[in-house]
């Protein structure tokens, strides 16, 4: 009834009933309990397989990525001292389609059984379409950029700050938020689109908007109990007031049998928990490391899983509900004056995982400093075993992934980068030519050096690196203990002078294990072996050209390029360089003879072919090239 009376839908036409170009979409209710707007929502199937065999998702592409990523606008949430968020009523059904798309849109539907079955058709956007999210944030995109010069403060954070209908942003003032909120709300006013649901660590924000419009709906002069109110947004827990972000853990279930409990239940358990910039890392790290195990164990998807396995699982699931208690601050910089940013990065691995963390370090005005924690990486083991400092390796290409990343997020701030790691033997490899290193470290470490330059890196001790708990894993309980992690170690509090002393770093033992060993071939004029004996293959051509790229690379050919493909002269070269090798072993008695201008034995097979020498040493015959040599200037 909604999608009819706000023309979002309409009834097929009598006259197009009949149009063999159409489609017709299943749909479903999905309650949503949570949601404070719409509790029931239309879900359109458009994936279902029509009598051709295909669907309408088939035959349309999802388009190009147009909105940032989630972890990328959550890190900008952060920054923002004064912060807001809200979302746009039924965006998608914002989105007009053309006249000729609706036909594609069509379903069924009657108000009672009683009724005969209408056709209907969709009028705007639908939800359950491939190319419907594409659709509707380019429209916001364009909206962006038409609108540009009315709204400077509304249109980047279209652009930015945007995911899917939700708004996440910020302002630095409170006159500059609410000034930016002003301008959101009249620019996709103006493109038919409806900003509610405002929620913000600001009151003053708040009431500058009717009460439709928040999401939370009481008045500010109430008991402070009020401030515990709790949004979700973007999958994440935030109490607006105290500006924290929270998590919500379900208890664990009873389990009545063992043998009920499966690899794939213990999957959609764990994934329940949603963690986006990496948090609850050292936590959630442990479900990976316990999963790992059951693929080695080879374990199916609805096998029950033994009794020593589900112990360590029950030990994990139950400290969970443990972090309800956790508060994590949202905003990472202080309310004073900042004069200096920096990104603290710290890598670690273990024999089960490797893991990176990156704090910003702020410095204010008056000499305070704060250390927060942003984000946070890990990775399980891979299942073929490698050495530790290959792992710790691999640690510092994650870290150097993670902090271009939220380097480039943060541009505006230009912080200042530092990489901290306690393998001494990583570091060598960092600060050292890839060249050297065999193909493994190599790659790995000309590409920590393209993202951040060696001489950002540094060393710390193990015990003051807090990527440690990460790499190892903790359970819930123990984690709550580790104040490090959210506020950074201790000493990055103090000055630079105290922090870790950084050791020479020389070549360890270690790392010249990973040295890349050079492979030489030597060809002596004296060998008993003709040239030709050297190559084993069976394609005269293919002994040729590998001749070439040997001769090319030899000592003393400086004067010929050793750059791009082989030359007809390298190859014509090489050619004669055998022809002689294989002359000089079956006719060496009249090629000294012709050199020396002496007459040839008379019992020689070549003394009646008038045999002779040209300029290059060659023997001839006949004033003709010998059969090798016609073959290849015939090709050449």
């Amino acid at each position: 009834k909604e999608y009819l009376q706000l023309h979002h839908a309409e009834r097929v036409p009598s006259d197009e009933l009949n149009d063999v170009n159409s489609y017709y979409m299943p749909h479903h209710g999905v309650v949503k309990d949570s949601s404070s707007t719409t509790k029931l929502r239309v879900v359109f199937d458009a994936s279902a397989k029509s009598s051709t065999g295909t669907s309408l998702n088939d035959c349309l592409m999802i388009g190009p990525k147009v909105q940032d990523d989630l972890f990328d606008i959550l890190m900008r949430f952060r920054i923002h001292p004064i912060a807001f968020s809200a979302d746009i009523a039924k965006m998608y059904r914002q989105v007009e389609l053309n006249v000729h798309d609706r036909n594609f849109h069509r379903f069924l539907w009657r108000e009672d059984p009683s009724e005969i079955v209408q056709e209907y058709r969709m009028t705007r956007v639908t939800f359950g379409v491939a190319s419907s999210a594409y659709h509707a944030q380019r429209v916001l995109v364009k909206l962006a950029n038409d609108e540009e010069d009315n709204y400077p403060l509304a249109s980047p954070i279209i652009k930015r700050d945007m995911y899917m209908d939700d708004c996440l942003s910020g302002a630095a003032d409170i006159p500059t938020g609410m000034e930016t909120q002003r301008q959101l709300i009249d620019m996709l006013k103006g493109g038919g689109f409806n900003l509610r649901k405002w929620s913000s660590n600001s009151t003053e924000i708040l009431e500058a908007l009717p009460q439709d419009l928040r999401e939370m709906k009481y008045d500010f002069n109430l008991d402070l109990g009020q401030s515990e109110y709790v949004i979700k947004t973007l999958g994440m827990y935030l109490c607006p007031l105290k500006d924290e972000f929270l998590f919500k853990v379900q208890p664990i279930e009873c389990l009545s049998d063992v043998n009920v409990f499966t690899k794939r239940q213990f999957l959609a358990d764990s994934s329940r928990l949603f963690d986006p910039l990496g948090l609850l890392a050292p936590v959630l790290v442990k479900a990976k490391i316990m999963f790992q195990k059951l693929w080695l164990l080879g374990v199916s998807w609805d096998d029950p899983l033994a009794e020593e396995f589900l112990h360590d699982w029950r030990l994990w699931r139950t400290g969970l509900t443990e972090l309800t208690k956790l508060r994590v601050s949202r905003c990472l910089v202080p309310e004073e004056t900042v004069t200096r940013y920096e990104l603290h990065g710290f890598c670690d691995a273990s024999e089960s995982a490797y893991a990176a963390v990156v704090y910003l370090r702020t410095l204010t005005s008056n000499g305070d400093t704060l250390s927060r924690l942003i984000a946070a990486k890990t990775k399980v083991a891979p299942l073929k075993k490698i050495s530790l400092p290959r792992l710790e390796l691999c640690g510092a290409d994650l870290l150097a992934k993670l902090m271009r990343r939220i380097q480039t997020t943060f541009c505006n701030l230009e912080p200042f980068i530092c990489c901290w790691t306690d393998s001494m033997v990583a570091l060598c490899w960092i600060r050292g030519d890839p060249n050297k290193w065999k193909t493994f470290v190599g790659n790995r470490v000309s590409q920590i050096q393209d993202l951040v330059h060696p001489s950002n890196w540094y060393y710390c001790p193990t015990e003051v690196n807090p990527a440690d708990i990460a790499s190892r894993g903790v359970n819930a309980s123990e984690f709550l203990k580790c104040t490090d992690w959210f506020g950074a170690p201790a000493w990055l509090s103090e000055r630079p002078e105290t922090w870790p002393r950084q050791p020479n770093i020389s070549s360890t033992e270690e790392s010249n294990v990973e040295h890349r060993k050079s492979h030489t071939t030597t060809i002596s004029k004296s060998s008993t072996k003709s040239i030709l004996s050297l190559f084993q293959y069976s394609s005269f051509m293919k002994v040729l050209r590998v001749l070439s790229w040997c001769r090319r690379w030899s000592p003393g050919k400086t004067s010929v390029s050793r750059t791009g493909p082989l030359t007809t002269e390298e190859l014509k070269s090489s050619l004669l360089l055998l022809v002689k090798d294989v002359q000089s072993e079956g006719f060496s008695t009249e090629i000294d003879c012709l050199k020396a201008k002496k007459t040839i034995p008379c019992g020689s097979k070549l003394i009646s072919l008038n045999p002779f020498l040209d300029k290059d040493d060659v023997l001839r015959v006949g004033g003709r090239l010998d059969q090798a040599t016609m073959v290849y200037d015939r090709k050449y």
